[in-house]
């Protein structure tokens, strides 16, 4: 045991002298070991899952749509994975959905709300937020693709969407991200008050 300005390190097991210079190498010697060993973990695993992405198989939880189906065993058509099954009951309202936003006849504060009439809801039993229905809107799993840090590997699950009506939508969702709300200058914006006490603001009206 040694005390650092008032904090005391123990080691219970490798009887490390920390107030010897000797024992001090010791332990940078095995801080560095360990550390090698975590950095060696991280890349195998890394290796691995970019190795499941290249077979075809989503080695995630299933978006929602999907099932997950196999567990992490091996299995006959994946090899290790877990495959992803369409989910009967919830795909087709994520399909529909789809099909509404590339109709351009759903904002996605609709779409979300839609989801949760058909119920597609958190575990909560809430609505979506804005941010979850952006990614599920955007997530090209829905037509094949399985998208992980910028790169996309082509996976067996079965489409939900087809890469028409998905990129259809995308291209909704991008005009609408880019077409802001006008500003009018009016002469007298809020130069005029109202009995009330409050400005009046300006606004056009069509004839």
């Amino acid at each position: 045991m040694r005390d650092f300005g008032g904090i005391s390190f123990y080691f219970s097991g490798d009887g490390i002298d920390m107030s010897s210079r000797g024992g001090r190498l010791t332990a940078d010697i095995q801080v560095a070991i360990a550390r090698n060993y975590i950095d060696n973990l991280r890349e195998e695993t890394i290796k691995g899952l970019y190795g499941r992405l290249k077979q075809g198989v989503y080695p995630f939880k299933a978006p929602i749509g999907y099932l997950d189906v196999g567990g992490k065993g091996k299995t006959k058509e994946s090899g290790k994975g877990r495959l992803k099954n369409i989910d009967p009951i919830k795909a087709p309202v994520i399909k529909e959905a789809f099909r509404l936003c590339a109709e351009e006849r759903y904002t996605l504060d609709m779409l979300r709300r839609y989801l949760a009439d058909h119920g597609l809801t958190t575990s909560r039993n809430t609505m979506y937020g804005l941010n979850t229905m952006h990614k599920i809107m955007h997530n090209p799993f829905y037509m094949g693709i399985m998208r992980v840090k910028d790169k996309s590997f082509i996976g067996k699950h079965e489409p939900i969407v087809s890469p028409q009506v998905f990129n259809k939508a995308q291209s909704v969702l991008s005009r609408r991200k880019t077409t802001g709300t006008s500003v009018h200058n009016y002469l007298y914006a809020k130069s005029i008050n109202c009995a009330c006490g409050r400005k009046l603001i300006g606004e056009k009206q069509k004839c």
